[in-house]
């Protein structure tokens, strides 16, 4: 019941919804958390959350998933959207995600001494999890291979960036990076 008091809007009481915002070319959830709407932080982190559980309710109830699959791909297309035609789209490109650095991003902007921010590739990874199953039980191929990609790829940057797995990324020069692992990485620092 929660998830549909979530994908339904009922009016002007309504407590919890979400909201296209044509100007910014993003997706609101209300109530707001975590700077979501003012700096654009952290809608992989929360709208994964939503998109992973209506995965596992649709694993028990195909109806439900179906009736409900036009909101979590809204979501999903927030987080994620691979359509680099503007025209085709009415969010940005992998908003959340960087191709180049392999994983996502939380902050919606960049800090002008560290750049932007990821501190917590769990939530990113539940959130890419939650796609390839959506896209698995609704016979999308398209989302659940976008899914595979962001999944495996955001792994190997964690064991990369975040736990040094290969002892090649910060255990270079032991004497300025002591910590067993990073438990933030940001664009200028860990």
């Amino acid at each position: 019941k929660s998830l549909e008091d979530w994908f339904t809007y009922s009016g002007d009481g309504d407590g919890k919804y979400f909201a296209y915002d044509d100007g910014i070319g993003s997706l609101f959830s209300f109530p707001s958390s975590y700077n979501s709407i003012d700096q654009m932080n952290d809608h992989h982190f929360h709208y994964g959350y939503f998109i992973a559980a209506a995965a596992q309710v649709g694993l028990r109830d195909k109806q439900w998933l179906k009736k409900y699959a036009p909101v979590i791909e809204e979501l999903i297309d927030d987080i994620a959207c691979t359509k680099q035609n503007s025209k085709d789209s009415r969010y940005p490109y992998m908003r959340n995600f960087s191709p180049f650095e392999g994983h996502s991003w939380a902050s919606g902007f960049e800090d002008p001494e560290s750049g932007n921010n990821q501190e917590s590739t769990s939530e990113a990874i539940n959130a890419w999890a939650g796609i390839i199953l959506f896209g698995e039980l609704t016979n999308d191929t398209k989302i659940r291979d976008l899914g595979i990609y962001l999944y495996t790829t955001e792994v190997a940057a964690a064991d990369d960036y975040w736990f040094d797995k290969d002892e090649d990324t910060y255990k270079i020069d032991s004497s300025k990076y002591t910590a067993p692992m990073a438990s933030m990485v940001w664009g200028g620092k860990a």
